[in-house]
């Protein structure tokens, strides 16, 4: 039968932010071969590293409000407990002197106090909102982190370019293809067979057998033979196809 030899790995390699190519790979080319983890190519990371010191002392500011704000905290809790303290001692004076003079003295402790417990209650209002703001900052020191780490483009693994689309110097925008990565040591042929062929390649308990596949490619003369293995088989027959469609993996072959 004939078939395609095709890659089981093929990235697409894309852009996660918009800029100008300030460093690009010798091997950034079509038919470059790359290590894993190899840099790729670089985007002028002027404009994130601004946005990330921006966050970061948003971070700072947002921290700095919410010590201020547990300090306020701390401080209306110990104005409470002293107009409380207060508030007793004049009530015990008021119940030893019943005269205008004391009462007055009397309702203006329980004022303190609740001008106190009023104070407290913006205090713990404060912390929530200071906490509040300090999560939404570092969430957005992490998105800038992101975005600056994403001006560097490494390859996922090893393999090959192909559909190269860049040079350096060029401007590209978010999502932009910049090439394929192809993993070419994990390679399979796919093929379809008709519907008898597939029957005898299925088991007695009705499942696909793994059976071993010889592939050969005619290059000019040069025919190059890589073994395989049946591996699975397409769950659909495919619109106006007959047979089935079946994949086999290859080991890794010269050529």
């Amino acid at each position: 039968v004939f078939g395609q030899v095709q890659s089981r790995r093929t990235l697409e390699i894309r852009s996660s932010v918009a800029g100008r190519i300030v460093e690009l790979s010798g091997d950034f080319e079509e038919g470059g071969v790359v290590r894993e983890g190899d840099i790729l190519a670089r985007i002028d990371p002027k404009d994130a590293q601004s946005a990330l010191e921006t966050a970061r002392n948003n971070v700072e500011d947002a921290q700095t409000e919410l010590r201020d704000a547990k300090s306020s905290l701390d401080l209306a809790r110990d104005t409470l407990a002293a107009a409380e303290e207060q508030a007793g001692l004049q009530e015990k004076a008021y119940q030893r002197q019943l005269d205008l003079e004391s009462r007055g003295v009397a309702a203006s402790s329980r004022q303190a106090v609740l001008a106190s417990k009023l104070a407290l209650a913006q205090a713990e209002v404060r912390i929530y909102q200071a906490n509040t703001d300090l999560a939404r900052m570092q969430l957005a020191e992490q998105d800038a982190q992101r975005d600056l780490d994403d001006t560097v483009i490494r390859a996922a693994f090893s393999g090959t370019l192909s559909d190269v689309t860049i040079v350096e110097g060029g401007l590209v925008s978010v999502n932009e293809m910049l090439g394929n990565l192809v993993d070419s040591s994990a390679l399979e042929v796919s093929f379809r067979v008709s519907t008898s062929q597939y029957a005898r390649l299925l088991g007695n308990d009705g499942s696909l057998i793994k059976a071993p596949v010889r592939v050969t490619l005619d290059a000019n003369g040069a025919d190059l033979h890589a073994e395989g293995q049946i591996s699975r088989d397409s769950a659909r027959a495919g619109e106006g196809q007959l047979g089935r469609m079946l994949y086999a993996l290859l080991a890794s072959e010269a050529g």
